[in-house]
């Protein structure tokens, strides 16, 4: 298959899973994006807002407001750095890790049940191609700065 191709095919795939994956059970309650965040910012982990508008490769202000809806909801609490005063320093709180760790189940099963109407040899096909879609995950994320 010629590289044009495998790109296609790989849009075509990436315009079908994006909707399937905020349609996942538990989105309502918590939301893709502030899963992210959560996840970044479990204990131990203290990031800063900037490590997680990298992360999420979001704007500034909707990761602030993001972050500020969180900390609103007692999920994660936000300090400043004792080392540079206009720095944040976010971290999930014991509820937001307790959300994110619901929300993580919930997605958990719900990916458990879809898998067992694919065929088993899909599966291990899937399976396979974990590794590569991890890679190219990774070469699509923009460098952290």
């Amino acid at each position: 298959m010629s590289r044009a191709d495998l790109v296609d095919q790989v849009l075509a795939w990436i315009d079908e899973v994006a909707p399937a994956l905020r349609h996942l059970p538990g989105e309502d309650e918590l939301g893709a994006s502030a899963a992210l965040v959560l996840q970044v910012c479990l204990p131990p982990a203290t990031v800063t807002q900037t490590e997680i508008v990298n992360r999420l490769g979001a704007s500034r202000a909707g990761t602030s407001q993001l972050i500020h809806r969180l900390e609103t909801a007692g999920l994660v609490t936000r300090q400043p750095d004792p080392n540079d005063q206009r720095v944040w320093l976010v971290q999930a709180t014991t509820r937001g890790v307790a959300a994110y760790a619901a929300a993580r189940e919930t997605r958990r099963s719900a990916v458990h049940n879809a898998l067992s109407a694919v065929p088993v040899g899909q599966r291990d096909n899937l399976s396979a191609a974990l590794p590569a879609l991890a890679a190219l995950c990774s070469a699509m994320t923009p460098p952290a700065t």
